[in-house]
């Protein structure tokens, strides 16, 4: 979390896609979905983050219907727009 809010204050997207050599290919918001990070979903939301993006065919909305473990992140989701 802190490091996420570090790289944000310093300008970062919050939309950014992972390095080309990133073992995941999942941008923050997907990644902070897949986890069930709610602080983290949180933070990128409210930096900006798009939760309808299409990352490498994948939504964060899609991220959290398939991981099933987190409805909190899934209800953030939806009452942030993901469509």
């Amino acid at each position: 979390y802190a490091s996420v809010h570090h790289w944000l204050e310093a300008g970062a997207s919050p939309d950014a896609a992972p390095p080309p050599n990133a073992p995941d290919a999942r941008n923050a918001l997907q990644s902070a979905v897949a986890a069930g990070s709610v602080d983290l979903v949180q933070l990128l939301l409210g930096a900006g983050a798009d939760c309808n993006s299409l990352f490498h065919g994948r939504h964060a909305l899609g991220e959290a219907v398939r991981n099933g473990d987190h409805p909190e992140v899934l209800q953030i989701l939806l009452n942030a727009g993901a469509a």
